[in-house]
């Protein structure tokens, strides 16, 4: 499958996300350690659209997973058109994907859609 792709966002998505993940950056020439950080920050990213913008997602709702090669980096973008970034009280998860996510990326950028949903952009240098 080659990116941009268009997923369900259920679980059983993440594996086949990080598996295009992992084959767009070997083939664009990362290094391990790049691979493993993108498909790990990839994966994180589309877990907190299913799990939060989607509250739990079905089959139905979506998660965009976009890639390019710009020089030096290689970038990544999930897209969801979920409920946005919402305080709630009884949130699933232990709250540690966007840290693993700024941990994983060399650049990091989230932006909220006006209507709904949520876009991540992850930056990853090619050369470590």
């Amino acid at each position: 499958m080659e990116l941009p792709a268009v997923f369900p966002a259920i679980a059983s998505s993440l594996r086949e996300i990080r598996g295009v993940v992992r084959a767009y950056a070997e083939a664009a020439g990362a290094p391990p350690a790049v691979i493993t950080a993108a498909a790990l920050a990839v994966n994180e990213a589309a877990t907190n659209a299913i799990v939060h913008a989607y509250g739990g997602g079905s089959p139905e709702q979506t998660i965009k997973v976009a890639a390019e090669l710009d020089g030096e980096w290689l970038r990544f973008v999930v897209t969801d058109r979920g409920t946005g970034l919402r305080p709630r009280r009884h949130s699933p998860g232990i709250g540690l994907g966007l840290a693993i996510i700024a941990q994983s990326a060399d650049e990091l950028e989230l932006h909220e859609h006006a209507g709904s949903g949520i876009e991540l952009r992850m930056g990853f240098r090619l050369a470590r």
